[in-house]
């Protein structure tokens, strides 16, 4: 049954999920609550996947606990208020959009007037009547969460949405997003794109190999990971620079940024210094300035990792 009062709509605790030796999701607890927007960040293979299919009943978790709705059987009764484009519906090519989401709604005992409303709310219905192999990406995208909304789900999973998407695109997906969210529905999504994340939700959990790492809302990390001030140095010989800076007193930490650039933590008084050492060290200093420090930089302090990389 589900519990319409409960304030957390997805809860778990001590989550983990192995196969073999390999550790998918690594003892996640976290609190998804009614109403909100939640974005699941983690770089690919960082188990966010693997995470929101065990939410479905798509994966049997090793141990831990989860609740989903208030409940923590997934019933047939809490599932059909659950809609989720974590395994994407296979759309068949030669039916138009219609004839796909009015296959899936005799399954799931929904009605010709929930496929209409839910093309409605995608703005897909003026192409509804097309072959789904004319769709354009964005339009294959749009049809998978005009699927998930059929009936009106209390809540949302939604993987990687974005995924492929032009800026325009994208931007209509996060509108649909917001649309969901302000008619009550409470919604979780992942991506690998913090950037992309700070746009639509109103808290953030950061996986990575399988462990939260970070929850908050984006300011809130933001304050957290990116509040040492940081220089954007930019000289030849970065590895040799890397060494006489990281020798400074003023200086708490350097990492190299790209191929000829070098983040160092200190203020931005030490500027000064940290070009006069460079110098007398036979080193060409190309800039050297303040570093406003974006989302995917603070992704890159909590993991060691850039935004764009990827994992097996």
């Amino acid at each position: 049954m589900i519990e319409e009062t409960a304030v957390s709509v997805v809860e778990t605790t001590g989550l983990t999920k192995r196969f073999g030796a390999t550790t998918a999701v690594d003892d996640v607890s976290l609190e998804v609550r009614r109403g909100e927007v939640y974005g699941f960040v983690g770089l690919n293979g960082a188990g966010k996947t693997t995470f929101m299919r065990m939410l479905v009943g798509l994966a049997r978790p090793t141990s831990g606990r989860l609740s989903v709705l208030g409940s923590s059987s997934l019933t047939n009764d809490v599932l059909r208020n659950v809609g989720t484009t974590i395994e994407r519906a296979a759309f068949h090519p030669r039916m138009t959009g219609r004839q796909n989401l009015t296959l899936l709604a005799r399954y799931t005992g929904l009605t010709a007037a929930d496929v209409d409303a839910s093309l409605e709310t995608v703005d897909l219905t003026s192409r509804a009547d097309d072959r789904f192999r004319t769709y354009s990406l964005g339009m294959k995208q749009r049809l998978a969460l005009a699927s998930a909304l059929m009936g009106n789900p209390k809540l949302l999973l939604l993987d990687e949405p974005t995924n492929g998407l032009d800026p325009s695109g994208m931007a209509a997906m996060r509108d649909l997003i917001r649309e969901q969210a302000a008619r009550g529905c409470t919604v979780m999504l992942s991506s690998h794109l913090l950037g992309e994340i700070a746009q639509v939700c109103d808290r953030v959990g950061v996986i990575h190999h399988g462990r939260l790492i970070a929850v908050g809302t984006t300011g809130e990390i933001e304050a957290r990971y990116g509040a040492r001030p940081a220089l954007l140095v930019t000289c030849d010989d970065v590895a040799k620079a890397a060494v006489i800076i990281r020798e400074m007193d003023t200086v708490d930490d350097v990492r190299e940024h790209g191929a000829d650039a070098l983040l160092v933590s200190a203020p931005e008084e030490a500027a000064g210094a940290v070009t006069a050492a460079l110098v007398s060290a036979g080193i060409t200093v190309r800039g050297i300035r303040p570093n406003e420090r974006s989302l995917e930089d603070v992704f890159l302090e909590m993991t060691g990792d850039t935004v764009s990389e990827g994992r097996p």
